[in-house]
């Protein structure tokens, strides 16, 4: 009789799916990957099933045809076949891409603007050429976003980062947009991007040349990729999901939500891809991403119960701005994991006598008062705001600092978009602040905090 094989126990049940997904995005472990599917709201544009790019085509399909250039019964479907009978495409899609106000917030899906709002992604590329991802990211980051392009060298960011990310910096890399298939505007020459299966091809080509940029892959690969909408043909997925990856062993580190026909060839040659190479898949990406909102917020209700139960009073209280959270939720968890005692208050809601208490009771038996200094803080003592943090837990460690300041050492910590240099900024500091030494943490790597602190302790 022929040997007979045992099947290991495994192979029929595998599943790759990290459950450890949701930790990763809310540490700012997760790139976020964003495709025309997920756009729009499908309950707003139901003719475009959603779909921003079945948007820009119906759009400069209606121009050719009002143009007389095309006839009503033009068959064309894709702007490869458009451009076949109209070979200045690109200039119809840049005119129709020039009002970047067309595109508002408002019509993109409900679900992915909340999760853009989340601010777990810092680093946002998209395979689309419209400006809606870049009008939410505006929207959110402000004048932090930094916008990239891998077709110019110019435009904006240019086309890669330009430093490699420390990888025991607590602080991540700027807001960033990358356009993977470029990005074209009227007024601005050599912006270019890509429309037909051709400038596919040369992307394609361009990302996987001695010009790519590698600092921002290496960024990548080094993340776990969700992406979302990011709907090809199987082949050209299969070279795209690869450059990302970097290698075959890192494919399955990944999550992919896309809607495919299961009346289409292709798409079911994808599909059996992507469970050939144990890559995450979820067919319905509206809902993958609802299910994550849902995932997220429980996860956060979790994470605020944990943090209560790890803070300690006696030796380091850090006061921050609450939108400053996720960086210095960070910074507590690495100060306790180095056995300091850390008051970190992650409460929403502030004010009162029994939580005025609570705060100057922790702020007193401190040895270590850490603001943290951002561009949140530099708004807020510019346009003068009253903010819980600098009102009153700065005027309690500056009591604090009065009455006996061989007890307490004061240690502002920089964070992203700070000026400490700004004289407008240091007059409106406490004088406690004033009189001390900024710690740049967007400079210094965490362990030369750790430094910076025992010696304060060990004075």
């Amino acid at each position: 009789m022929a040997k007979k094989i045992i099947r290991p126990s495994d192979i029929r049940n595998r599943d790759n799916r990290n459950d450890e997904l949701i930790p990763n995005i809310v540490n700012g472990n997760c790139i976020l990957i964003v495709g025309s599917e997920i756009i729009l709201s499908k309950e707003e544009f139901p003719e475009y099933d959603g779909d921003s790019h079945n948007m820009l085509f119906s759009n400069v399909r209606e121009w050719l045809i009002e143009d007389n250039i095309i006839s009503e019964g033009h068959k064309a479907q894709t702007f490869t076949q458009l451009s076949k009978d109209f070979n200045k495409i690109d200039e119809k899609i840049k005119e129709l891409l020039d009002n970047t106000g067309q595109f508002s917030v408002n019509e993109i899906c409900p679900s992915l603007v909340q999760l853009v709002k989340s601010k777990y992604f810092r680093t946002v590329l998209t395979t689309t050429i419209d400006p809606y991802i870049y009008n939410l990211m505006r929207e959110v980051w402000g004048d932090e976003l930094r916008v990239m392009n891998i077709y110019c060298d110019k435009w904006e960011d240019g086309y890669d980062f330009k430093n490699e990310i420390d990888n025991d910096s607590i602080i991540q890399t700027p807001p960033t947009l990358y356009y993977i298939f470029g990005k074209g505007f009227p007024n601005k020459p050599g912006t270019r991007f890509a429309i037909t299966d051709n400038d596919y091809i040369e992307v394609l080509s361009k990302w996987m040349s001695a010009s790519a940029p590698t600092k921002l892959l290496n960024h990548v690969r080094s993340k776990r990729i969700v992406a979302l909408g990011c709907k090809f043909d199987d082949w050209f997925f299969r070279f795209f999901w690869y450059l990302m990856r970097g290698t075959i062993k890192g494919l399955t580190d990944g999550e992919v939500a896309i809607s495919l026909n299961p009346d289409s060839e292709i798409d079911n040659q994808l599909q059996e891809y992507l469970k050939g190479e144990k890559i995450h898949f979820e067919p319905d990406a509206r809902k993958f991403i609802k299910e994550t909102l849902e995932q997220l917020q429980a996860y956060q209700r979790s994470e605020e119960e944990e943090i209560k139960a790890q803070r300690r009073h006696g030796e380091i209280f850090l006061s921050y701005a609450h939108e400053d959270y996720d960086i210095v939720k960070k910074i507590f968890y690495r100060l306790t994991k180095e056995g300091y005692r850390v008051w970190f208050d992650n409460e929403k809601l502030k004010g009162g006598n029994d939580y005025d208490r609570e705060i100057r009771e922790a702020i007193s038996q401190c040895r270590i008062f850490i603001p943290v200094l951002s561009s949140q803080v530099q708004s807020d003592l510019c346009s003068g705001v009253t903010r819980y943090y600098k009102d009153t837990e700065w005027s309690y460690a500056q009591t604090h600092y009065n009455t006996d300041e061989t007890k307490i050492s004061i240690l502002p910590l920089k964070i992203l978009g700070y000026d400490e240099r700004s004289p407008g900024n240091y007059e409106k500091l406490p004088q406690c602040i004033q009189k001390s030494t900024v710690f740049n943490l967007e400079t210094s790597p965490m362990g030369t905090l750790i430094e910076t602190i025992n010696n304060i302790l060990d004075k």
